[in-house]
């Protein structure tokens, strides 16, 4: 009977490995003792960060982090879903929560069935998105914040806030350089620092991101490319601080360009651009100045490689790697920090579930879910080109001849037949869906890829108008973003049972 695991090592400080290191320290009994090494010499990626919903849900739902500590320290800004400016409509929504599947009362079929013709017109915080307002006021004019929202994040800011809350809850942190890791088959047996000490643990944490030092280093798991069908592979990186007047934008914008894509992130007081593109149809420098024509206000600008995939296995022995150490794919529906909430939740259960001992049935268990998460992400993206068709150039000329992964061409044969149907809910995907049907169906409408045609009554048509102008007057007295704000950085807000609510 092998040894329940009672010291676990993390190594790497970024998000991942913060998080990696404050989730085992919560989940796990508190006997186990977990330890953070951290390298001086690797900095932190300082570019803007969105999130989905699922990562506020993790941060106090699951590890119960203190929301009004978050708030003051991270400055985060909320984000209601992606505005792309994509496809042969030019400009539609993927507004978080359920708009397109959803069915509202005196309906006889799904919100995306009327809403064809202008997707905005889908849901409520599609409709936010708009008209740049966030929530709805409640009657003593105080935002009702809702589950539907994701953040904008200051990746410097969060990391330092994720530190102190490490720190706070037990986990040590210790400075130090890896020279190299022992091991025994797939198992570390301890890691060699500068200077010749030497670190053992029962179970180590790869989070030291796209070097993943021990996965890939030590243990030599290979790698699953997913270059032939997400072939972008490079990204230039700037922004500016926000200009007086400049609205701050609730949501991620996803652009169409000549050879990728572009995002903007908005912060409370600067924009976060970057270009997403295709070494094979671009050189760095054509595409440093495509972005700074497009962003005539950016400064400064690097270039980032990446290659997008996954290893094989994420649990090998008694490593386990999480974040951008385990894979990575390109910077679209923040895909980074939802897979890493993912990981964390699974491999805490996993490790509970096995008392603490390292079983090769649970990893299993744990590779499998993986993969099917990393699958997923890739059919789900494959559809974001194949279907835009907003530029005639030779690289998304070529997107449009990419095969579609199996999960993405049922998901379209369905939808081509049937439209955006709520049927699809409970039979179409995995129970471990990340976009739901709701996802898919966002970008099928939005990218205005048909289905068979199925007429909508007079009266349902009727209906659907007076619906909109029940949205209007609702839009029209939300608040802003900055308005939003404004309330809530007041400390007197927290004292208020609503607060609970915020972050």
């Amino acid at each position: 009977m092998q040894k329940p695991i009672s010291t676990v090592v993390v190594l790497g400080s970024g998000s991942a490995g913060l998080l990696a290191a404050l989730t085992l320290k919560k989940k796990l009994p508190s006997t186990v003792a977990v330890r953070i090494l951290r390298s001086p010499r690797i900095g932190i990626i300082g570019v803007g960060e969105g999130t989905t919903p699922n990562f506020p849900s993790f941060l106090f739902d699951y590890l119960k982090l203190d929301q009004e500590r978050f708030f003051r320290d991270v400055h985060p800004v909320w984000k209601r879903g992606i505005h792309f400016i994509w496809g042969p409509r030019g400009e539609f929504p993927y507004a978080f929560g359920n708009h397109y599947s959803a069915s509202d009362t005196g309906f006889s079929r799904s919100n995306g069935f009327y809403s064809w013709e202008k997707p905005y017109e889908s849901g409520f915080i599609g409709r936010l998105m708009q008209q740049r307002k966030v929530f709805l006021p409640d009657e003593n004019k105080q935002p009702r914040i809702d589950d539907s929202y994701g953040y904008h994040l200051e990746n410097p800011r969060l990391v330092a806030w994720l530190e102190g809350e490490a720190r706070r809850a037990g986990v040590t942190i210790t400075d130090a350089e890896i020279n190299g890791a022992a091991r025994v088959g797939e198992r570390i047996t301890h890691l060699t620092l500068e200077g010749g000490d030497t670190v053992q643990a029962d179970f180590y944490v790869d989070a030291s991101g796209f070097r993943s030092e021990l996965l890939r280093g030590a243990l030599q798991e290979p790698f699953e490319s997913f270059s032939d069908s997400l072939i972008c592979d490079r990204a230039v990186v700037g922004g500016w601080e926000r200009q007086d007047g400049d609205p701050i934008q609730p949501f991620t914008t996803a652009e169409t360009m000549p050879a990728g894509w572009s995002w903007r992130i908005d912060h409370r007081h600067h924009v976060n651009r970057g270009y997403v593109y295709s070494s094979a149809f671009t050189t760095d420098e054509e595409a440093e100045r495509v972005f700074r024509e497009r962003n005539p206000l950016v400064k400064q600008t690097r270039v980032v490689s990446f290659i997008s995939g996954h290893y094989q296995r994420s649990w090998v022995g008694n490593v386990c790697a999480v974040g951008n150490s385990a894979g990575f794919v390109e910077p679209m529906e923040a895909t980074a920090l939802m897979v890493l909430c993912m990981e964390l939740r699974a491999l805490a259960a996993s490790l509970l579930e096995g008392r603490l001992e390292v079983r090769q049935t649970l990893a299993d268990l744990y590779n499998g879910f993986s993969k099917n998460v990393w699958e997923e992400i890739r059919s789900f993206l494959v559809i974001h080109y194949k279907f835009n068709t907003l530029m005639d150039t030779p690289f998304w000329r070529h997107c449009h001849k990419l095969p579609l992964p199996p999960d993405a061409a049922r998901m379209v044969a369905f939808y081509q037949e049937n439209g955006p149907s709520s049927f699809a809910h409970d039979m179409l995907l995995p129970r471990a869906s990340q976009f739901g049907v709701e996802g898919w169906w966002a970008l099928l409408v939005g990218q205005a890829v048909p289905w068979k045609a199925q007429a909508i009554s007079p009266v349902e048509r009727q209906r659907w108008v007076e619906r909109q102008a029940r949205l209007d007057y609702a839009v029209q007295i939300s608040l802003t973003t900055e308005q939003t704000l404004a309330i809530v950085d007041d400390p007197a807000y927290w004292q208020k049972p609503a607060a609970a609510s915020v972050a």
